[in-house]
């Protein structure tokens, strides 16, 4: 997909991904993001993780 359309998305799954009501599926954006290549969330050490 276009990075603005990824970059939006990775913007969505940081505002929301500790919310426990989150308005957006976080859980499949992640899915998306990591399909495309990209890796959110964190690191095994507990970092977080952006590309």
């Amino acid at each position: 997909m276009s990075e603005e359309f990824n970059t939006v998305l990775i913007s969505a799954y940081n505002e929301f991904k500790d919310d426990p009501d989150s308005p957006v599926p976080v859980e499949l954006i992640k899915e998306y993001l990591e399909c495309e290549g990209i890796q959110v969330g964190e690191n095994k050490d507990g970092s977080n993780m952006e590309s």
